[in-house]
């Protein structure tokens, strides 16, 4: 087995979490108007990774806002602005929406989550 396969399975066994991915799309419509559509929810095994309290990141959250990343396989994908409600292996559900693109590891991939709202 080559090393980057260990570390693969190494890192996907701290994926403890559950998150269901609604992704958004485009849609033009009849008379001209762009519009936002739901695509239909996946599901995929995950590892939330928690910041603290907004307030301190040079004022880009507002308080009460959480900046948090999200780990996930490397064979998923997760768009832009997407919505992803994570459910902890506690049992605790956080809602988050992704802040930009995925980075791309050889064992896994991570998005930037903000509570905020990307509209």
């Amino acid at each position: 087995m080559a090393t980057w396969q260990a570390a693969k399975k190494a890192v996907e066994r701290r994926f403890c979490d559950r998150c269901s991915v609604t992704e958004y799309h485009t849609e033009t419509t009849a008379w001209g108007e762009d519009r936002f559509v739901l695509e239909e929810p996946y599901e995929m095994v995950c590892r939330l990774v928690e910041a603290g309290e907004g307030t301190e990141l040079e004022g880009l959250l507002a308080y009460g806002q959480k900046e948090a990343i999200l780990l996930y396989p490397a064979e998923e994908w997760i768009g832009p602005g997407s919505q992803v409600e994570v459910t902890k292996k506690s049992g605790r559900v956080a809602v988050f929406y992704t802040a930009g693109e995925s980075v791309d590891y050889q064992t896994h991939r991570e998005a930037v989550l903000t509570s905020r709202s990307p509209f």
